[in-house]
C-alpha cells in the first residue's frame, strides 16, 4: 500500500509539472500469457495498472520473461517485455523520444569478432531441440517434431511469431500428445490470428 501510495504521488507530481511518464518494471505489469504469468507478473499489478491507466503513463517496460513481447490491456494500455540480452537474439532496446513520438526498436547486439550470436541461437534451439525431445519419449516421428518446436520457439521468443514456420501436420501430430505443447501451439496462433502484425520487435507511440 504504502509503495501505490508513493507511485500515485509521483504520478501527481508529473502531471503537475506536465512531465511524461513511462514505467519500468522488472517483473511484467500485464499478464502476457496464462502459460507464462506464474511468477512472472507481480502481485498487485491490476492496482498499478489503475493508477498508470488513470494518470496517463505512456507505456511500461518490463523485464523478466527474457521474451521479446509487446501487450495491451482492456483499456489500452501498452507493455512492451524486453528482450534479454543473454537470450538468442542478443536484443537490447532502442529507444527514440522526440516531442510527442515514442519508438521503440529492439536492436540485436552484435558483437565483433565473436560467434556470440550463433552459438546463443544454437543453445536456444538445442535447448528446444532436447526439451521436445524429452515430451516425446518413444513417439516415432520425435525427431521432426522436436524440431519443429524448436524453429517454433526460437522465433517466438525473439518477438517475431509472424516468422514461424507454420506446419499443420506437425501441430496435429503435437496435439495428440499428452505434453504442454499443444497449448503453447494453440496460444501463438490465436495471437497470431488476433494480431494484424505479429512482430513484437518494434512499437510506436503518439499523443
Amino acid at each position: 500500500k504504502a509503495t501505490l501510495e508513493f507511485v500515485e504521488e509521483q504520478l501527481i507530481d508529473a502531471a503537475n509539472n506536465h512531465a511524461y511518464v513511462i514505467g519500468v518494471t522488472h517483473q511484467t505489469l500485464l499478464v502476457h500469457s496464462e502459460l507464462t504469468s506464474q511468477g512472472i507478473t507481480f502481485i498487485n499489478n491490476d492496482k498499478l495498472l489503475a493508477l498508470y491507466e488513470k494518470y496517463n503513463v505512456l507505456l511500461n517496460l518490463s523485464g523478466h520473461m527474457h521474451i521479446q513481447h509487446i501487450k495491451e490491456s482492456e483499456n489500452g494500455f501498452v507493455e512492451i517485455s524486453t528482450g534479454a540480452l543473454m537470450t538468442s537474439p542478443n536484443y537490447h532496446a532502442k529507444i527514440h523520444l522526440e516531442g510527442r513520438e515514442f519508438s521503440y526498436q529492439a536492436v540485436p547486439t552484435i558483437v565483433e569478432k565473436s560467434d556470440i550470436n550463433e552459438k546463443s541461437k544454437d543453445f536456444l534451439w538445442d535447448n528446444g531441440y532436447r526439451q521436445g525431445q524429452e515430451q516425446l519419449s518413444d513417439n516415432p516421428n520425435k525427431d521432426e517434431m522436436a524440431a519443429y518446436f524448436a524453429d517454433f520457439n526460437v522465433n517466438y521468443i525473439a518477438g517475431r511469431p509472424d516468422q514461424i514456420p507454420w506446419n499443420d501436420d506437425i501441430s496435429k501430430k503435437w496435439g495428440n500428445t499428452d505434453t504442454f505443447v499443444p497449448l503453447y501451439l494453440q496460444y501463438v496462433a490465436d495471437e497470431v490470428e488476433q494480431v494484424e502484425n505479429a512482430d513484437f520487435t518494434k512499437y510506436k507511440l503518439k499523443w
